[in-house]
């Protein structure tokens, strides 16, 4: 019998992700140019398709995520009371933070050691809190074993 030749397909692991711009945890500090995508394992990218990175600066979620970490935002799953979102406010900007809605009020919510920042709680007479997707996946900025 003849020996099988044929190559078996090599799967990729990690897929690329766009990375859409800074996102803040507390002080806000403008690092400058990104790069435009970031690598994900493949399971992680494939369970989100239309996931997104966000760069996220400051200490107000350092009970979940590092500072400088780099956040995978799903943009099709609900907010869940509780869990991490990234969201939009007039008065804030971009924001990570934990969300909790009410009957009539949404609070986004720190996480951190410290304890220093304040709530951010809109009403039906505020400024609208648009939620742009739920925080997933996260990985650190870089390796800090060096």
């Amino acid at each position: 019998m003849g020996e099988d030749t044929t190559e078996a397909a090599i799967k990729g692991t990690s897929r690329m992700v766009p990375l859409l711009g800074y996102a803040h945890m507390g002080d806000f500090e403008d690092e400058g140019d990104l790069c435009d995508e970031v690598e994900v394992p493949a399971a992680v990218a494939d369970a989100h398709p239309r996931g997104f990175m966000v760069h996220a600066q400051g200490g107000c979620m350092d009970n979940r995520f590092p500072h400088d970490a780099l956040l995978l935002v799903d943009p099709d799953m609900e907010p869940v009371n509780g869990q991490p979102v990234l969201a939009e406010t007039a008065d804030y900007g971009a924001v990570v933070r934990n969300y909790t809605r009410g009957r009539s009020t949404v609070m986004l919510t720190a996480d951190s050691h410290s304890g220093e920042y304040d709530d951010i709680v809109a009403t039906t007479d505020d400024d609208p809190v648009v939620c742009k997707g739920r925080v997933v996946w996260y990985m650190g900025e870089r390796d800090e074993r060096g």
